[in-house]
């Protein structure tokens, strides 16, 4: 009788265990459904930071896709993010669709390649208030606010 039930409460508790839902937590990235607005970038080898005289809005999603529009030259992609602390990230590009600003080719192609470049960000905490974007010799940037 004994082996009876210590077999049923066996069974009972696989039955349980098997059945028990898996607590995977899913992590939105922290710029997921944040629109910034850009100001600097760099581009290495260049050593001066160019100021974007231009409009430029970068909207990410929480889908990881990004949107751009620089002066009405819109682009967008997709990113994949990794949170490494509280206040960054590895992060990483693919641009999908580039459209460049036909009155400025230099500047937009320029921005396209800092993109390409970046692979890690810093921001201050739940704020959002600026996020920099770098590469891993912190040569390329690209610093944004929130809109």
């Amino acid at each position: 009788m004994k082996k009876t039930i210590l077999l049923v409460s066996i069974l009972t508790n696989l039955v349980y265990i098997s059945c028990k839902k898996d607590t995977t937590t899913v992590t939105t990235p922290a710029i997921s459904n944040k629109t910034v607005r850009a100001d600097i970038m760099k581009l290495s080898p260049d050593s001066l930071y160019i100021i974007l005289p231009y409009q430029t809005l970068f909207t990410f999603k929480s889908d990881n896709t990004w949107t751009l529009n620089l002066a009405n030259a819109k682009s967008n992609g997709t990113y994949t993010w990794t949170s490494t602390d509280a206040n960054s990230a590895q992060i990483t590009f693919s641009i999908l669709q580039w459209t460049p600003l036909a009155s400025d080719t230099i500047t937009s192609n320029k921005l396209k390649n800092v993109l390409l470049a970046i692979n890690k960000c810093q921001f201050p905490g739940d704020s959002m208030y600026s996020v920099i974007f770098f590469s891993q010799d912190n040569n390329t940037l690209f610093r944004t606010a929130v809109e």
